[in-house]
């Protein structure tokens, strides 16, 4: 009785506060925005609260899709996508935090778009558990390339988009000249630069659980048994049985299918690569090729 009434308090506050996200899209700067944003989602809590918040990190295209989808099944563990947030900032509100603790649940968002926002989650969510996942250059550039639109591949859409949010961290990027880029040598810039920001998260003294996209395909219970246990969650054998939980037919951003198991075929090495593209991959991104063994 007493955990559903803290439950409906904490639920009835929330329905109070949500109407004034609206102000947030009204005329201010931005800095008023973010402070207004952080007031209405209680943001001052945020930090004791944020010990069962779970980001799921990584360049785009390498599997954070799938990590998020084995994830979600465990029956302590909500999962978000960042598709599915209404706002482009996802980050939960204390609220939220504090209600799912109440449930005992973690909170898992799939977020490799904010990875540049390393300042803000240092500083908000203290306690967070990261969970990096890395894939092979080659496959990844392949399938950033691969992911079209009317607007073309992935890596023409957003590439230099991806690249610009770094220049704080990596000013070398400001020098690059991105309408002289080949695809290829775009995407090699993102799958560097985004894994290079690894090291800013260990430097800012963040948990953080770096791991392989393809030991997660190879070695899918003891992976993910490592992954738990970093998260101080107990097994579930519905992690490895993830497609049985999932809508039937449902498309999951990058035309991740939920229902599917796991598809060793697609940790392919060097997938529709010449050996000059490869070439270009290994000479701009060679020593984090050679540190995760590729």
């Amino acid at each position: 009785m007493r955990f559903m009434a803290r439950q409906n308090q904490s639920n009835n506050l929330l329905n109070v506060l949500k109407p004034l996200e609206g102000v947030i899209k009204g005329n201010l700067t931005v800095e008023q925005k973010n402070i207004l944003r952080d007031a209405v989602n209680l943001r001052v809590f945020s930090p004791a609260l944020s010990d069962n918040l779970i980001l799921i990190l990584g360049c785009q295209r390498s599997g954070t899709t799938l990590a998020l989808l084995m994830l979600q099944a465990h029956p302590q563990i909500q999962g978000i996508d960042e598709t599915e947030f209404p706002s482009p900032f996802p980050f939960p509100s204390s609220i939220a935090l504090y209600s799912h603790q109440l449930q005992k649940k973690s909170i898992c968002l799939k977020l490799p778009e904010h990875i540049f926002n390393v300042e803000y989650i240092a500083r908000h969510f203290p306690k967070v558990k990261i969970l990096w996942i890395v894939r092979n250059p080659y496959s990844t550039i392949s399938s950033m390339s691969a992911l079209k639109n009317t607007q073309g591949s992935w890596i023409k859409r957003c590439g230099a988009t991806e690249l610009r949010r770094f220049i704080p961290f990596f000013p070398e990027i400001k020098q690059l000249d991105f309408d002289s880029l080949d695809e290829i040598s775009l995407g090699a810039m993102v799958w560097k630069y985004k894994n290079q920001a690894l090291e800013i998260y260990q430097e800012k003294g963040l948990q953080v659980f770096n791991f392989r996209y393809e030991d997660l395909i190879d070695n899918s219970q003891n992976m993910m048994s490592d992954i738990l246990k970093f998260l101080d969650l107990p097994w579930s054998d519905r992690v490895l049985e993830y497609y049985k939980f999932h809508q039937p037919n449902k498309t999951y951003p990058g035309n991740t299918k939920g229902d599917r198991a796991i598809d060793s075929s697609r940790k392919s090495s060097k997938p529709k690569l010449t050996e000059s593209e490869q070439n270009t991959i290994r000479s701009i991104a060679e020593d984090l090729i050679i540190q995760y063994g590729y």
